[in-house]
């Protein structure tokens, strides 16, 4: 793995994962010397930011870190001001999907999928915000012109576009 070679070339290696079902049977944290994990939804994208900065703190350098955010999966649970952020006049409420905790089955109308759409939204957000922390921390530090960050997603999601609500359907 990358982690592995570049242990082997003298970096300290650390991953921050939530969501403890990568870990396992992905190995996702294979040939990491640190690995902080958590259940889905036991960190949000603010406190997976504060995981990584103690561990940038402790780490020697040079460093190679992956830092995963779990928040715009389903379900999604942004901290309201993140909707407030994101919500146009006109929009569906959201709050009743978050009341709801469970996805229908079939095709859901127009409004259920724009209150969907809005948290995504919203999720993104908190973890662009989340995101934007850990890039002035590495300002801060000294250690922006020295750092390579790559932001990568691990898959989109559909919001019925395509015949599903979600992800992984062929």
């Amino acid at each position: 793995t990358l982690a592995e070679l570049l242990d082997s070339e003298g970096y300290s290696t650390a991953a921050v994962i939530n969501m403890l079902g990568i870990t396992g049977e992905f190995r996702v944290t294979q040939g990491f010397e640190i690995a902080s994990d958590a259940p889905k939804l036991q960190r949000d994208a603010q406190a997976t930011t504060d995981e990584a900065i103690a561990v940038i703190e402790k780490a020697s350098k040079p460093f190679f870190l992956t830092v995963h955010y779990f928040d715009a999966h389903w379900p999604r649970r942004p901290p309201p001001q993140y909707v407030d952020l994101v919500r146009r006049e006109g929009d569906p409420s959201p709050f009743e999907a978050l009341a709801g905790g469970g996805r229908s089955s079939g095709e859901p109308g127009p409004e259920a999928v724009g209150r969907e759409r809005l948290l995504y939204a919203a999720c993104a957000r908190h973890i662009d915000d989340a995101i934007g922390r850990l890039v002035a921390f590495l300002d801060e530090e000294g250690l922006d012109g020295e750092t390579l960050l790559i932001v990568t997603a691990d898959h989109g999601e559909a919001f019925w576009e395509h015949g599903t609500g979600s992800h992984g359907a062929n």
